[in-house]
């Protein structure tokens, strides 16, 4: 089963490169670390009855902002198109060039080899 085997190695033929690349990898660890310990503070220090409503309002606003967002593909500034064309769709046959055999071409030409 030698063919399945994985030719090449997953260390980069670089040193330095994968030394910095674990010192940023770390970096991020750490920064993630202290920014998770001072949240954890902050929030710990509320009474319970505070830290319910802090998650209330999170939440709220998270589905608020949720359900902004699912409105907007059918909000009426968007139905107004900046082109003043329609865009060409695959599988519809398009205007031109007009075919030397008289029909036009009802797929993408992408699609033909």
């Amino acid at each position: 089963m030698k063919f399945f085997k994985d030719k090449n190695t997953h260390a980069t033929e670089n040193p330095a490169s994968d030394r910095a690349a674990a010192a940023i990898a770390n970096a991020i660890l750490h920064l993630k670390k202290r920014l998770a310990t001072a949240i954890n503070l902050w929030f710990n220090g509320f009474s319970k009855r505070q830290q319910r409503w802090i998650l209330g309002l999170v939440t709220v606003s998270i589905i608020t902002w949720l359900l902004s967002t699912l409105n907007g593909p059918f909000n009426a500034f968007s139905k107004q198109s900046k082109v003043p064309y329609s865009a060409a769709h695959i599988g519809q046959p398009s205007d031109l060039p007009i075919p030397q055999n008289g029909q036009k071409q009802l797929t993408d030409s992408l699609t033909i080899k």
